[in-house]
């Protein structure tokens, strides 16, 4: 490494075979990222060009590709988003693949995500309800600018009363309660409050679900006069929610 010709020439010597040795010697690629200087960088990213989504699929594979995203400055890591753009949703419901896709929102500039943010909000409904899709959409949510979270709840707002008490849809808007964005709040409790009140769902069963009584519990801390017309749902069913272990943690919450 101490040697910059040496390095280069080692450098290039591996680059072709630098995409199968990430699935099986790790430690190569490792120390090939960990060594390459800058004047190295385009020998070594070329031979991740193309192969995005075949490393990203594997478990050693997107092993590598997070690795790069730390090490290497981001802005020359565009290829990724192209090679990866057309197959987001796919990817953020992958078990691998989520993780790189979370890696980028999280280290990415914003300028470098619009469009992969689109994708991941254009299919928010069905990741919400995926293990690994509703971790994408809570690092999308934390790292995300505030009118990218706001696209994104309002592409949910259908499903809001119902993902309430969904195991993995809850995380999300729970991620969202937890950062104290205001017009998030109001956004997530009045959708609550719509599915109440057209019926799709009945505030008990929110409030008598382990998910729910978790989300009615975070919501019932913002003042608005939305959160008082849940207060007094609640207080409706209140024969109901004393049947039920959630529903009496929430009432005594």
């Amino acid at each position: 490494a101490a040697d910059p010709c040496g390095r280069k020439e080692a450098l290039s010597f591996l680059a072709p075979a630098l995409p199968s040795l990430a699935h099986a010697q790790q430690g190569v690629i490792r120390a090939a990222i960990e060594v390459a200087t800058s004047s190295d960088r385009p020998i070594l990213l070329s031979a991740f060009r193309g192969s995005v989504l075949d490393l990203c699929q594997s478990k050693s594979g997107h092993e590598m590709l997070v690795q790069l995203i730390d090490s290497v400055p981001v802005f020359s890591l565009g290829f990724m988003v192209c090679e990866m753009i057309q197959n987001c949703k796919l990817l953020s419901m992958h078990r691998y693949a989520s993780n790189v896709m979370e890696s980028m929102l999280l280290h990415f500039h914003p300028s470098q995500l619009v469009e992969i943010s689109s994708k991941v909000v254009e299919a928010a409904p069905s990741l919400a309800r995926d293990p690994h899709g509703s971790r994408v959409l809570q690092t999308l949510v934390e790292y995300g600018n505030p009118t990218c979270r706001e696209l994104l709840f309002r592409k949910l707002l259908p499903e809001i009363a119902m993902l309430t008490m969904h195991r993995t849809g809850s995380q999300v808007l729970r991620k969202a309660l937890e950062i104290s964005d205001a017009n998030l709040e109001q956004l997530i409790a009045e959708a609550v409050l719509e599915g109440v009140r057209n019926k799709s769902v009945q505030v008990a069963n929110i409030a008598c679900s382990r998910c729910g009584s978790s989300i009615l519990q975070q919501i019932s801390t913002c003042r608005s006069p939305v959160v008082d017309e849940i207060h007094s749902r609640l207080a409706e069913a209140l024969p109901q929610l004393e049947k039920s272990r959630y529903g009496r943690r929430l009432v005594r919450a």
